[in-house]
């Protein structure tokens, strides 16, 4: 059949298409503060925390679940007019309204739905007023009105925050306010000019089965009325159940759309094959999916997560990846409820672990926002960015373990060759002068001069054994830094072994390093100097000692082999702000050629030609000090002939990591 134009009609849903429904008048503005004021002396006070004699004294139970509110005996002394209290379980209200609620007013088709019903309720008993809203910390916040103006309303004064914590079930019902002592003078009766109300909350169960009151569907009109019917009360009570479930639907959608954002972000760094190895793109998405929280890898060998404008939090204390901190937010409800939440220090996170650069890690999403809850979608995301972390880490150690050894296979002959050359031909010369010496003494006629020669041979003997011993010990030294390169992925992922040391305990692991390695070997004769420049009390740092000593040494050593017969000094100081620990190691030997300055680093790159060391030595301090989150660079080298290589390294005060600083 044709359309009335005509023309056929085609249907092609969207799964997220907006309901059909008729032509509606354009909302009203929102507002944005809060308004009309009618108790100005009392807004500024926070409203009492429930108790269960106040319950009882204020709120006696009805003898009819259908009868209008009793009304109980007036203490002496009364307040002026009752104000409202806060919930049993108000952290747990609050929470679950503002998980279900969050940017509510951005939702056109949910505040249409929930005009449609408070019409409902105003047709169904023929008052005046109807209102449905929701009751924040400090606020009462008008979603949907009939014959009253949207609002945002201070909750110590409205009577819908008296009808948020009423019992499950149970119809707030006041036909006449005129003749109740706890409203007859509140500000909505003298100067709202109500005198009728009966109110609904918006209840929502918890899944331990304990009801909480979200918000309110009440009905007002400015005469007395008679009770509302029993029909008509479960009338605002069905309506305000479908309120509710209209809010949990419209929440789940908006939850199912943000994962399938969420899993879109997931796919396109999966894709992503241009950066496979770096962080930075994971950390990018997180911030795409959380623009407004705090972003954060940490190590998880410390025990406790660090948090902006608060304490640390013990690992411990995470149940399945999340956290809240329960005692400042009840504090806050408790003394400061007639305020807006702060964003002062961070109030939830969710944490996941992940392997990265500092070892055991943590993923962690924190934020201020009191009315940002996390979920089991924020668990599923937080957990699969921490999981392609993760991956990325190892196919970064896996990429370095392959060039090493795509190196090392390409070196070897020649790093190894050298140092063999030099042993087998000085054996030939020893073994060819003492077969000559020993055919001399078999001679029966020696002069003076022939006796002379064994002498000699002995001295060139001597330095015949030197040259195997030197040859022996460099071929040795490349063999041990061959094989810890080629042990780097193991050693990387190897857990780190935090605790406090005294500045002198690393003085003491660094020059029983250096002694190792150079005692006996005569070509090195620097004199070696260790200085302290660091505050009184920073003598002692927490720190893997052992990495910080394997990330110093090859440096000292490097300075060692390049100044023969000068001056090595190492010097230990604190940054300027107090947070780096820093190693500098200068020295006045034959100095760094320009050309030759920025290849020190790389793997088998060697300044001499014709030097027999492997040119490993300064690529492993930099692996080492990358696991301590640092790095190596060479500061200054004044002269190539000789006067001032310098290299420095720093530390963080938590020692989580390592910066290399000249």
């Amino acid at each position: 059949m044709a359309s009335t134009g005509g023309k056929p009609l085609s249907f092609n849903p969207k799964a997220d298409a907006t309901l059909l429904s008729s032509e509606r008048n354009p909302p009203p503005p929102r507002p944005e503060v809060v308004g009309p004021i009618y108790d100005p002396e009392q807004v500024d006070d926070p409203i009492q925390s429930w108790s269960q004699d106040l319950e009882s004294c204020f709120y006696p139970p009805k003898t009819d679940p259908y009868a209008p509110s009793s009304v109980p005996d007036k203490p002496c002394p009364s307040p002026r007019y009752l104000r409202a209290h806060l919930a049993k379980n108000e952290r747990l209200r609050l929470s679950m309204l503002w998980y279900y609620t969050r940017d509510i007013i951005n939702e056109p088709e949910l505040l249409a739905g929930l005009q449609e019903k408070a019409c409902l309720a105003q047709e169904s008993t023929g008052w005046e007023y109807a209102v449905v809203g929701i009751l924040d910390i400090n606020v009462y916040i008008r979603l949907a009105t009939v014959g009253l103006q949207l609002a945002i309303l201070p909750r110590g004064e409205t009577l819908c925050a008296h009808t948020v914590t009423q019992p499950p079930g149970n119809v707030f019902l006041l036909p006449n306010m005129m003749e109740d002592w706890r409203f007859k003078e509140s500000p909505y009766v003298e100067q709202g000019g109500l005198t009728a109300y009966a109110g609904v909350p918006l209840r929502m169960q918890h899944e331990s089965g304990e009801c909480v009151g979200l918000g309110s569907l009440c009905v007002a009109s400015a005469t007395s009325r008679d009770p509302l019917t029993k029909p008509q009360q479960q009338t605002l009570a069905r309506l305000a159940d479908w309120i509710v479930a209209d809010i949990v639907l419209c929440a789940r959608a908006k939850r199912q759309r943000e994962r399938q954002r969420m899993a879109e972000l997931i796919a396109e760094i999966e894709r992503d094959d241009d950066d496979a190895v770096s962080e930075e793109p994971v950390l990018k998405i997180m911030r795409a999916a959380y623009p407004d929280a705090t972003i954060s890898l940490q190590s998880a060998r410390a025990g406790h997560i660090e948090t902006e404008g608060g304490r640390p939090i013990l690992s411990s204390n995470l149940e399945n990846g999340l956290w809240e901190d329960t005692h400042y937010i009840d504090e806050f409800i408790a003394g400061s409820n007639q305020h807006d939440t702060p964003s002062d220090k961070v109030v939830r996170f969710v944490a996941a672990h992940c392997e990265s650069t500092l070892g055991p890690s943590l993923l962690v999403v924190a934020t201020k926002d009191f009315r940002h809850i996390f979920d089991d979608v924020d668990s599923w995301f937080v957990r699969t960015c921490a999981g392609i972390l993760s991956q990325r880490w190892q196919k970064r150690l896996l990429a370095e373990v392959m060039t090493a050894k795509e190196t090392f296979l390409r070196g070897i002959s020649h790093q190894l060759r050298t140092p063999i050359h030099g042993i087998l031909g000085a054996a030939e010369l020893l073994a060819e002068d003492l077969k000559s010496w020993g055919s001399q003494e078999n001679d029966a006629k020696l002069n003076m001069a022939e006796l002379v020669k064994p002498v000699v041979g002995l001295g060139k003997s001597s330095l015949y054994l030197e040259t195997i011993s030197t040859a022996g010990r460099d071929l040795m030294s490349t063999v041990n830094s061959m094989i810890t390169l080629n042990r780097w992925t193991d050693i990387a992922m190897t857990d780190r072994q935090y605790a406090v040391h005294h500045i002198e305990d690393f003085e003491t692991e660094l020059a029983k390093g250096v002694s190792d390695i150079i005692s006996g070997d005569t070509r090195y004769k620097p004199s070696i100097f260790f200085n302290y420049d660091l505050p009184a009390g920073s003598e002692s740092l927490r720190v893997d000692l052992n990495l910080l000593r394997d990330s110093l040494l090859p440096i000292v050593i490097n300075a060692i082999q390049n100044t023969r017969t000068g001056i090595v000094a190492v010097t230990a100081s604190m940054g300027q702000d107090g947070k780096e620990f820093i190693v500098d190691v200068e020295d006045t030997g034959c100095g760094i050629h320009l050309k030759d300055q920025k290849r020190i680093f790389d793997l088998y790159e060697k300044v001499g030609d014709h030097s027999t060391r492997a040119g490993l030595g300064l690529p492993l301090a930099v692996k080492f000090a990358t696991l301590l989150r640092g790095s190596v660079e060479l500061v200054s080298s004044e002269n190539y002939d000789g006067d001032d290589d310098f290299i420095g390294q720093s530390f963080s005060p938590e020692w989580t990591g390592t910066s290399i600083h000249k």
